[in-house]
């Protein structure tokens, strides 16, 4: 292919030209000279897949994020039977069944996505939902503590492949003015798989003593379905790894002869990879803040999901079945905010990228207008959380109707009622950041205008969203791990309406100034961290 030798010889769609450096192949002693690709008109991008396959990656990747939710849930109705049959002795105990699946996200995502990042997204995802599958089926024939306990923390692990990759692979496939509505399907079926698994575990935990092990099989049966339909139809997005593996045919004299630079073996490239998400939450300021409001959130979130039975239960009188339909109204708030923020993001960053263009080009610094318009109109990765602050608010409003509701016994539909603004909330505020996070781990670094022409072909590539997604996951999942551990007992002492109003106000006070900072100095702290990133680059340490 044609190489470029001029920035201002094309204008890439979206960013979507570059010169990427893949990865060296595992096994391999030296590590070729990046090799550059005019990358803009290649079929292989997955900017330039047909939309059809789009969408068919899309749905199957939000399908296993569904599928690995509804199970994290579907067993909190059922904790009660399941603690009879397996002679589990405390509620603690108990409730570690539900927990232990959450916290080992945290280890999943530290695994499969720098894993993917060396090897690719599509082995590591078929690999780990296999695993999961495994694991998921040794539940239900689970006849001791141990053995459940084991066996869920095992299949949480493989389960978090698929919510660690989803939303990096959506930032590859889709471009950045069409994130918005592709993000809205990945995160609308992910937040409703916690809803749908109660429900459904509500009603087998009725069935019988022992009906709720068909609650791991079903779920079983369904991933290995999935699993058949995705060694024909997903497709590797991960453009180093699509590049590695065309070059293993095509390009494989040309590189190398060319001289290497330093001298990497398997075990230094996987140890980088895995070291990745981790360093991306110590070293970036723009990430931290929201490391840390996600995880207070998504321990919120799991309080309520895990709450709902016992809450309808009690205070209502009603059935294990009929509570657990009220999930229903958390299920309804998700939809509703998917439709209604994802084309606000889209619309809002649109707009904004073409203010931001303009102004640019007014400017005196005429590398910066170029490379504005190199990245087709792409603008700071703020402007994703201008919803931000509204979806803090909701959240904290339907925290408080909820408990308070329950506090005085009100009629039942004024927790729903609730339940579906705290749903709407977590649903947009779960846009707002992932669509935040892609655009800010996947930009391109322009050349410098002092270097020699051979150096001005080359662009550095920073795609750490899948890392990055992860190190917010794993935080996330500590906290719905350790929310609901303690959440029963402090129902108990605080009552249900001051409960919700300690949950309230952390949200309040953590994610508002969270909010406000980044959307004030965001460009900043990204700025900060990205030149933390490009030396480690340079130093060939990460």
């Amino acid at each position: 292919m044609a190489l470029l030798t001029n920035r201002e010889d094309k204008e890439p769609a979206d960013g979507a030209t570059m010169d990427i450096s893949p990865p060296p192949p595992i096994g391999c002693h030296s590590r070729p000279q990046a090799a550059q690709v005019e990358w803009n008109d290649d079929p292989r991008n997955p900017h330039n897949w047909p939309a059809a396959r789009k969408y068919t990656v899309t749905i199957l990747l939000s399908a296993f994020s569904f599928n690995t939710l509804v199970t994290s849930t579907m067993v909190a109705p059922a904790l009660s039977q399941i603690r009879k049959d397996l002679n589990i002795p405390t509620d603690a105990e108990t409730q570690l069944v539900l927990s232990i699946y959450v916290l080992a996200y945290a280890v999943g995502y530290f695994l499969w996505a720098p894993l993917s990042e060396v090897y690719g997204r599509k082995p590591i995802l078929q690999a780990a939902n296999v695993w999961f599958c495994v694991w998921n089926l040794v539940c239900g024939f689970s006849k001791n503590e141990a053995t459940i306990t084991v066996a869920r923390f095992f299949s949480g692990c493989g389960a978090a492949s698929s919510l660690a990759l989803g939303t990096g692979t959506m930032g590859e496939i889709w471009r950045p003015t069409q994130r918005g509505r592709s993000l809205a399907v990945l995160s609308t079926l992910t937040l409703l798989g916690p809803c749908i698994g109660p429900i459904f575990g509500g009603v087998t935990a009725q069935r019988s003593l022992d009906s709720w092990r068909w609650s791991f099989w079903s779920t079983s049966m369904f991933n290995a379905l999935l699993q058949l339909i995705a060694f024909r139809f997903l497709h590797e997005s991960h453009a180093p790894t699509i590049l590695r593996l065309r070059g293993e045919s095509e390009d494989q004299l040309e590189k190398r002869s060319k001289p290497g630079k330093a001298s990497y073996t398997t075990v230094e490239v996987l140890t980088l990879a895995l070291k990745r998400p981790l360093y991306l939450v110590v070293t970036q300021p723009a990430s931290q803040g929201l490391v840390i409001y996600t995880g207070l959130s998504f321990g919120c979130l799991y309080i309520v999901l895990t709450v709902i039975p016992l809450a309808f239960t009690e205070i209502y009188g009603q059935s294990l079945t009929m509570a657990s339909l009220h999930y229903i109204s958390f299920a309804f708030g998700t939809t509703v905010a998917a439709q209604t923020c994802a084309p606000m993001i889209d619309y809002l960053y649109q707009r904004k990228a073409r203010q931001y263009v303009d102004q640019v080009a007014l400017s005196a610094d005429v590398d910066e207008a170029l490379r504005a318009k190199s990245l087709n109109h792409q603008a700071p990765p703020e402007l994703r959380l201008f919803p931000f602050i509204p979806t803090i608010l909701l959240i904290t409003c339907g925290l408080l109707l909820f408990g308070w509701s329950l506090h005085y016994g009100k009629h039942w539909i004024v927790p729903d009622i609730g339940i579906a603004m705290f749903g709407a909330g977590s649903q947009a505020m779960t846009q707002c950041t992932n669509a935040y996070v892609i655009d800010g781990f996947s930009e391109i670094k322009s050349p410098s205008p002092t270097e020699d022409q051979e150096n001005r072909q080359t662009t550095l590539s920073i795609n750490w969203s899948a890392s990055a997604m992860a190190s917010i996951w794993a935080t996330k999942s500590l906290g719905g791990f350790a929310f609901p551990l303690f959440a029963v007992d402090l129902i108990r002492r605080l009552g249900w309406g001051w409960t919700a109003t300690l949950l309230a106000m952390l949200n309040l006070s953590v994610g508002l100034p969270v909010a406000v900072l980044l959307l004030v100095h965001g460009q900043k702290l990204r700025e900060m961290g990205r030149k933390r990133i490009e030396a480690r680059m340079e130093e060939s340490k990460m």
